[in-house]
């Protein structure tokens, strides 16, 4: 499919520049009046202690960042903040930000703070760095609906989240098998949960999973048109955005498919492995009862040998 979608896009290959825009260089040193270009600032004081530096490309109104950008903020002089992507409106719309202690953000913004996409903290779990991907309120605050796991694609928990920590109605994790669902409070289990709440939980999950499908969907698709020489605000863009998402999402849909097939028959194999060691256990008991009765009549009847007892008078 990737293919076809790449010879389809041939067709609107017309003489694109593999350059960082689309729009001409912006003229002048009052980047304040820059308007439908490329241009490029450094040191720009925007606060107190607070400097940056940036490039990318500016749209109708003047001085105001819009389309593809890249941007690095510093705080008395050390790197503090970088953002990579789309602006809008002189603010980060979606793209990757890298903070100063260790934090990686890619995904979507809302008023210039995240709100949906993935996470990546300094620490690891299973060798491999730790992630958060899902719902944010504010910076490196994961809220509202989520999963927990790592870069490897293992993954702990899946639910509402507050502050960073499991919060609400999820599920937890074993092995990357789902083994229960449970009301959460800061990371502690409190619960079990009840049918109408599960019903509740089941309807977020596929809501969360289906806007987290469209946005994998989305950012492969921005890749590859990028690759492929189209610029973001150009109908060239459009059209290559248009037709690779058709076609990845279908993908994209089809191994989300597979991939729950597959989990419900980890899941169903882990359930027969333990029915099976359940079962040979009350086998094992069943035998050692047996056992011990065998040899209880064996002592009632070396007994009433010896004349210790009469198994007639039921005195053994």
């Amino acid at each position: 499919k990737k293919l076809l979608g790449i010879v389809v896009l041939g067709l609107l290959w017309c003489n694109v520049a593999l350059t960082e825009s689309s729009l001409p260089k912006c003229k002048g040193s009052d980047k304040s009046k820059w308007m439908n270009c490329y241009g490029e600032y450094l040191n720009l004081k925007i606060a107190p202690g607070i400097t940056a530096d940036f490039k990318g490309e500016f749209g109708n109104i003047p001085g105001v960042r819009e389309g593809q950008g890249f941007g690095i903020a510093y705080k008395d002089g050390k790197f503090h903040q970088s953002f990579k992507g789309e602006y809008k409106n002189n603010i980060g719309f979606r793209g990757t930000s890298e903070y100063f202690n260790g934090f990686k953000f890619n995904g979507e913004y809302k008023e210039g703070f995240p709100s949906f996409g993935e996470l990546i903290y300094p620490g690891e779990w299973k060798n491999s760095r730790y992630v958060y991907f899902g719902e944010f309120e504010g910076h490196q605050n994961p809220s509202g609906f989520g999963s927990m796991g790592n870069l490897s694609g293992d993954i702990i928990y899946l639910g509402e989240v507050k502050n960073g920590k499991n919060h609400g109605l999820g599920y937890a994790y074993i092995d990357n098998l789902k083994v229960f669902a449970a009301v959460f409070e800061n990371d502690n289990i409190i619960k079990q949960v009840s049918e109408q709440q599960l019903k509740i939980l089941k309807e977020k999950e596929k809501k969360f999973l289906d806007r987290k499908l469209n946005f994998e969907v989305y950012d492969k698709v921005a890749s590859e048109c990028k690759v492929l020489g189209f610029f973001l605000g150009t109908k060239d863009y459009a059209d290559c955005n248009l037709k690779l998402y058709v076609l990845y999402k279908e993908e994209a849909i089809e191994e989300q498919k597979i991939k729950a097939a597959e989990e419900m028959a980890r899941a169903a194999e882990a359930q027969a492995k333990a029915a099976e060691a359940n079962a040979r256990a009350n086998q094992s008991i069943a035998d050692i009862e047996r056992s011990r009765d065998s040899q209880k009549m064996i002592n009632q009847g070396l007994k009433s040998l010896s004349g210790q007892c009469n198994l007639m008078l039921g005195n053994c």
